[in-house]
């Protein structure tokens, strides 16, 4: 039997960080008993990644995580085709400071190694590696050593991860490409055709940077005075609480240009499928944001500088699709031409995303049985 000891360690209130968690204990449910460690986590977003048959580690042992999991794996081997494995949460990876790497090295001598060497199999599955200072990426790579697999969703994060000297690292594609929503496309031809906005305000993290976003919104202004958005309606939203200030900026400069919906309250998973199902194309700069329109069948444009944007810009890249890619430092002329280019081939585009999709599946499936293939995973 295997058994999945899943932590998911979070942003909470981030919808597109939901979707990966969602779907990534979707698939190891496929393959074994989820235990999901729910000290310190909200209830709702624990209930949100659970279904029937899934564990809570508080239900079933008054122990933490690290030593429930030391002791399952010290038990008299009366189970011995019992495999346990540590899931670490998907998503951006970053991390930076002195003291942080010292605890981390401390962490890994202290648990994670002693956990492989009990024959814990430890993952981390769809991951970017994207902000870290020098001790914390020697350290990461240390870390990496403890990892059955340690899968990076971006060939950026695979080239660092060669650079120093990773272990046991796979290709595995960001996780959105696996979810699979419920909805009802409703577009253009029973309601006015809307062009849906989401944006952050930061490079990283949670803080609103004014700097940043000044350049953002006046390109964004620029593109939608393009008179093939005369007649559309414009829908400003967010899916994560710390992009609530960006998305009240954005409407309140479209209001005295454009018809403007603020959807003031942050989507749940399932409010962001219906309404990205329903918009006519979408303009963001948060990945998941961008991934969920497509797998909802609705033309969404990454606007973004890829010096600054990396990750999307790679993700894109990878899959064959950077030619969606609007940068705002183009000539607004240059840009009004693409995106029109783009619209006008949505249907093939969104085509090639389908693909794309089934192909990234494929990826992520076959490294799963990998995973689980009691003769071990290929390379390892």
């Amino acid at each position: 039997m295997n058994y999945f000891l899943y932590n998911p360690v979070t942003q909470y209130d981030n919808t597109g960080d939901l979707l990966i968690n969602q779907s990534l204990v979707g698939l190891l449910r496929k393959h074994g008993q989820v235990i999901i460690d729910d000290s310190n986590k909200p209830e709702k977003f624990v209930t949100a990644i659970s279904a029937e048959g899934d564990q809570r580690l508080s239900a079933i042992s008054s122990q933490r995580l690290f030593d429930f999991l030391e002791h399952m794996l010290q038990r008299p081997r009366i189970a011995s085709k019992d495999t346990y494995y540590l899931v670490l949460v998907p998503g951006d990876l970053s991390v930076v400071g002195f003291n942080k790497a010292i605890s981390r090295v401390r962490f890994f001598y202290r648990r994670l190694r002693k956990l492989k060497r009990l024959g814990c199999r430890i993952l981390r599955l769809g991951i970017s590696l994207n902000t870290f200072d020098l001790p914390n990426i020697i350290a990461e790579s240390l870390y990496s050593r403890a990892f059955y697999v340690y899968g990076v969703r971006d060939k950026q994060s695979m080239a660092k991860a060669t650079r120093f000297r990773f272990s046991h690292v796979h290709y595995f594609p960001d996780l959105a490409w696996a979810y699979r929503p419920n909805f009802v496309e409703i577009k253009a031809a029973e309601r006015k055709k809307s062009v849906l906005i989401s944006f952050r305000a930061n490079q990283s993290g949670t803080v609103h940077n004014v700097d940043y976003f000044a350049g953002i919104k006046n390109h964004l202004l620029e593109l939608l005075r393009y008179p093939a958005f005369e007649n559309y309606k414009i829908i400003v939203s967010y899916q994560v609480k710390y992009d609530r200030e960006a998305a009240q900026e954005l409407a309140d400069l479209f209001y005295e240009t454009f018809d403007v919906e603020f959807i003031d309250t942050l989507l749940s998973l399932e409010e962001a499928i219906q309404l990205y199902a329903g918009a006519d194309l979408i303009i963001s700069n948060r990945l998941h944001v961008l991934l969920l329109g497509s797998i909802c069948k609705t033309l969404s444009v990454p606007f973004i500088n890829p010096l600054e944007n990396k990750k999307i810009a790679g993700i894109y890249e990878d899959n064959g699709l950077y030619d969606m890619v609007l940068d705002y430092r183009d000539d607004i002329g240059k840009l009004n031409n693409k995106l029109a280019d783009l619209m006008g081939r949505s249907t093939d585009i969104l085509n090639l995303l389908e693909e794309q999709r089934k192909y990234n599946v494929h990826v992520i499936e076959n490294v799963m049985e990998d995973i689980v293939d009691t003769t071990g995973i290929v390379n390892h």
